[in-house]
């Protein structure tokens, strides 16, 4: 799955976003796929290697896209990955709290109890 997002999804989505009728559903694709961590990395080689082309195209052909700018530093640009990885950071970092305090035992507790009255 890893390796599919990395190469077909952020390839797929590149793509999209040269092509201008497509232009609006890649930026969608693109801010929706920014959920799975391995898209994000995929997707910002991309985007880092060719941000000027891709700028170029979209003020060459006008299309509805999102407006870009050449940096790739910009926080229009990188917004959906750093709030990407800092809710999967708080996320398997509460997941790994709740294995090490042993909530699920402790909830499987609370529920054989409830059963048993």
């Amino acid at each position: 799955m890893n390796f599919g997002s990395i190469l077909f999804g952020s390839t797929l989505v590149y793509y999209l976003r040269f092509i201008k009728e497509w232009e609006v559903i890649g930026d969608l694709l693109n801010d929706i796929l920014k959920v799975m961590p391995s898209y994000t990395l995929g997707a910002s080689i991309y985007f880092d290697a060719s941000i000027g082309d891709l700028v170029e195209f979209r003020e060459a052909t006008l299309g509805d896209g999102r407006p870009l700018t050449t940096d790739p530093w910009v926080l229009e640009n990188v917004y959906g990955d750093i709030l990407s990885y800092v809710i999967h950071f708080f996320f398997w970092s509460l997941v790994l709290a709740c294995i090490e305090l042993g909530v699920e035992k402790q909830i499987k507790d609370f529920l054989f109890k409830l059963n048993s009255r």
